[in-house]
């Protein structure tokens, strides 16, 4: 499904696109279907730890026990896949500077060869929004199984020195209000993270659903934040 879907969106995305990538740099195609919607092998990952806080929060969801926040040892990741590269006969020649987002070597490594790795990569086009986020994309080498499972395989074949190369942080459902009006005076939320009118008109709504949630501030607190400031001319 992943090529069928590839060569539909090439097809059509081509009359919203003034400079398209080239048509065998499959790494920045899948690098922007993913970014506007289309289903792709590729996993939205942050280097900033806040900007996970603020994804984990942002979507109420009434029946969740708890909030969780991934994080995964980026070297360890980037080292596995780089040491793979460099025993494979075909990319010898590549010398010690690997580049794990370069269109060759990714078809090779993660599209051919369907290796049980979690590589982390960089599309040699960067979008807006992956440079307000931090974003770097985790890419599972096979697609048989799931993104965890790739990750497992990886830790099994390939131990790494410090067990803890993957940490998960959970906080209570409660925590959401104050995470996001937290993030928002850090300059984190909607309006930052996804540039333009979409993002800035997405971040007032979200203002608004904390500002009529239960545990808002009282009416006579009104304004005196700078939360809240925007809402001052309604």
């Amino acid at each position: 499904m992943e090529s069928d879907l590839l060569r539909a969106f090439q097809g059509g995305a081509r009359r919203f696109l003034p400079e398209p990538p080239p048509e065998d740099d499959t790494l920045s195609w899948l690098a922007l279907m993913q970014h506007h919607g289309v289903p792709t092998r590729l996993v939205d990952w942050t280097l900033s730890p806040y900007v996970a806080a603020y994804f984990a929060a942002e979507q109420e969801d009434r029946n969740a026990e708890q909030i969780a926040i991934y994080a995964i040892d980026f070297a360890y990741l980037r080292d596995v896949a780089g040491w793979l590269l460099k025993t494979d006969q075909k990319v010898e020649k590549v010398g010690h500077q690997i580049r794990l987002g370069d269109p060759e070597l990714f078809v090779h490594l993660l599209v051919e060869k369907r290796m049980s790795v979690v590589a982390p990569i960089q599309s040699l086009r960067s979008n807006e929004r992956q440079t307000y986020q931090k974003g770097v994309f985790l890419c599972p080498g096979s697609l048989e199984v799931s993104f965890e499972d790739n990750l497992q395989a990886m830790v099994r074949d390939h131990p790494p020195k410090n067990a803890r190369r993957m940490v998960r942080i959970l906080l209570p459902p409660t925590e959401r209000e104050k995470m996001l009006k937290s993030l928002d005076l850090m300059n984190i939320n909607r309006a930052t993270l996804f540039p333009g009118l979409d993002g800035f008109s997405q971040n007032l709504r979200k203002k608004l659903e904390l500002l009529n949630s239960p545990s808002r501030l009282r009416t006579d607190d009104y304004g005196k934040s700078g939360f809240y400031a925007e809402f001052g001319r309604f």
